[in-house]
């Protein structure tokens, strides 16, 4: 999704289910699918192709048929994203349960 925030909002109302994704395992994901596909997505929206990938293994492996749609992202290609993954350069970000558990206490109350 282009807008990261509205993510959760769909999520709630059963629209689709929203994923978190490393950057290094989507990055990797983009790999796999450049050498399938002969294309390389832009670096930003290889989530998109890692979550395909992921639910079609997960539906050979139970049986299951489902539908797939996916929708590629324009923009400029970030090759330096790859070569930061390719050259182990890439590290994954992000907090624990235990941070994001006590991040509304030390959010400031607003008026309104």
């Amino acid at each position: 999704m282009r807008y990261h925030g509205s993510a959760p909002h769909i999520n709630q109302l059963g629209m689709l289910k929203a994923i978190a994704i490393k950057q290094t395992e989507s990055c990797a994901a983009a790999i796999t699918f450049a050498r399938d596909e002969g294309l390389a997505p832009p670096a930003e929206p290889t989530h998109a192709p890692d979550a395909t990938i992921r639910v079609t293994l997960a539906c050979e492996k139970s049986g299951d048929s489902k539908e797939i749609v996916t929708t590629p992202e324009n923009g400029p290609r970030d090759l330096q994203a790859y070569d930061a993954h390719v050259g182990l350069r890439m590290f994954d970000s992000g907090f624990s349960d235990q941070e994001l558990a006590s991040a509304p206490a030390v959010l400031p109350l607003l008026a309104g």
